[in-house]
């Protein structure tokens, strides 16, 4: 739950912390967005396009008219994030998420919103990234012990023919 509640402010702050006129990364309130969906029940597809993503999404959730402008607008913003040569910042992008999360919560039953809050399924990221974490610490170490030369090998009689 702490985890969620940190990690939901991180993501809806604007880039640099200020209010300089830069909104929210889109891929920051998309992943905040589909975390959110998983929480509620509603588990992410990674193979999909943001755009067939949110289709899904809409489809699955059905959120009502004004969440559903919402999500399109995410991947809307996530599309021009990832493939456009100059992605234009776009403004709006945490109340979007807001909105998806308001629609959620509204459409969820009880079992599920306390689900969402205190056990949130999204939180399993948490363990994924240590793990990731660990395993370059590994992979550093053996890499390490690579670069250390061998010690000489010593051959026995048998090897030497006689």
């Amino acid at each position: 739950m702490l985890w969620r509640r940190r990690a939901r402010a991180l993501r809806l702050t604007p880039a640099g912390g200020g209010t300089d006129g830069r909104g929210v990364p889109a891929l920051a309130a998309w992943r905040e967005m589909t975390d959110t969906a998983w929480d509620h029940g509603i588990r992410p597809d990674e193979a999909l396009t943001p755009r067939r993503a949110a289709e899904r999404l809409v489809r699955l959730a059905e959120p009502g008219a004004e969440a559903a402008e919402a999500v399109h607008r995410l991947a809307g913003a996530v599309e021009q994030e990832l493939y456009a040569p100059r992605p234009a910042p776009v403004a709006g992008l945490a109340e979007d998420v807001g909105r998806v999360r308001a629609a959620l919560r509204l459409r969820a039953s009880r079992r599920t919103r306390l689900r969402a809050l205190l056990l949130p399924r999204s939180a399993v990221r948490v363990r994924w990234a240590a793990a990731d974490h660990w395993g370059r610490l590994r992979e550093r170490g053996r890499g390490a012990s690579a670069r250390l030369p061998r010690p000489p090998r010593l051959r026995g009689r048998g090897a030497q023919g006689g």
